[in-house]
C-alpha cells in the first residue's frame, strides 16, 4: 500500500486547509470515531488543520483487524504521519486518545519529526495508576461506558448498532486499561493538560503530573464537566488550542 493510501485510511480531513500553519492530529477515546473531532476541526480551520484519526475496526475500517494495545497503535500512526508531514505536527488526544497521542509523540520525537504541542484530555498523567475497571463481560461494560456519557450514548440501547461498536469498545477499554508507562526519553514541547472537575477517571489535584513529561511549557485547564466535558466546552478548548499555537508563531 502506498503511504497516500496509508494515510487516507487512517486520516480525516473534514475541514481541507492546506495553507494552515500548523497540522493538529486529533486521537479519539475508546470507541471513539474521528469523526468525533469534526467540530473541532471546523472550529479551528483555516489557522490550523485538523487531521482526526480513525483507528481500524470501526465504521469504514470495519473489517479491519483491530489493534488491541497503546503502543501498537502509537506506532502505526506515527508510521503514517512520518510518511504524511514535513513539519511537526500538534498532537491531542481525549481519554484513551491522550495515552495514545503521547506515545505518538514520543516517537515522532525519536524519529526525527518531533511535536510543535501536546494537548491531553481526560487522562491521568502516564506514571499514575489507572483509575478505571477491568471488565470480565460486556453487560458491565457497557453499563460503563453509559456512565460515562459521550456524545451518543443511545446507540449502546440498540442492539444492531451495538454489534457493530461492541468489538471496538472492548478492545480499546482494554487497551486504554492495560497500558503501562515505560520510562525513556521526555518530550521538549509544550504540553497541556485538560479535563472536567467531575471526571471519574482523573483527579484533578494531580493533573500537574502531565508536566513530568516535558521540559517545555506546562499549562492545566479544568472545566466544569464529566469525562466528556469537552461536548459542553469545545469552544473554549479550540480557543486554547489557537491561542497555544499562536504562541509557537512568535
Amino acid at each position: 500500500m502506498t503511504a497516500a493510501a496509508d494515510s487516507a485510511k487512517w486520516l480525516r480531513r473534514y475541514v481541507p486547509a492546506p495553507e494552515a500553519g500548523t497540522r493538529l492530529v486529533c486521537f479519539p477515546h475508546a470507541g471513539g470515531v474521528a469523526r468525533f473531532y469534526r467540530g473541532m476541526a471546523m472550529t479551528l480551520a483555516p489557522s490550523a488543520e485538523v487531521l482526526a484519526v480513525q483507528y481500524p475496526g470501526r465504521q469504514d475500517r470495519f473489517s479491519e483487524p483491530l489493534i488491541p494495545d497503546v503502543p501498537g497503535m502509537a506506532e502505526r500512526i506515527a508510521d503514517v504521519l512520518a510518511a504524511e508531514l514535513d513539519a511537526p505536527p500538534a498532537l491531542f488526544g481525549h481519554s484513551m486518545g491522550a495515552s495514545v497521542a503521547f506515545e505518538t509523540a514520543r516517537l515522532l520525537d525519536k524519529r526525527g519529526l518531533g511535536v510543535a504541542a501536546l494537548f491531553v484530555s481526560g487522562r491521568r498523567a502516564p506514571r499514575l495508576p489507572l483509575n478505571g475497571r477491568k471488565f470480565d463481560n460486556d453487560e458491565d461494560l457497557i453499563a460503563a461506558a453509559k456512565a460515562l456519557g459521550g456524545p451518543d450514548p443511545e446507540v449502546l440501547d440498540h442492539p444492531e448498532i451495538l454489534q457493530l461498536v461492541l468489538p471496538a469498545l472492548r478492545n480499546d477499554w482494554h487497551a486504554a486499561m492495560t497500558y503501562v508507562y515505560q520510562e525513556g526519553p521526555g518530550l521538549t514541547c509544550p504540553l497541556v493538560a485538560l479535563t472536567g472537575d467531575a471526571d471519574p477517571h482523573v483527579d484533578v489535584d494531580l493533573l500537574d503530573r502531565w508536566g513530568e513529561h516535558t521540559t517545555g511549557p506546562f499549562t492545566r485547564h479544568v472545566y466544569p464537566g464529566d469525562h466528556f466535558y469537552l461536548a459542553k466546552h469545545e469552544a473554549t478548548v479550540c480557543g486554547v488550542i489557537t491561542s497555544t499555537l499562536g504562541s509557537l508563531a512568535r
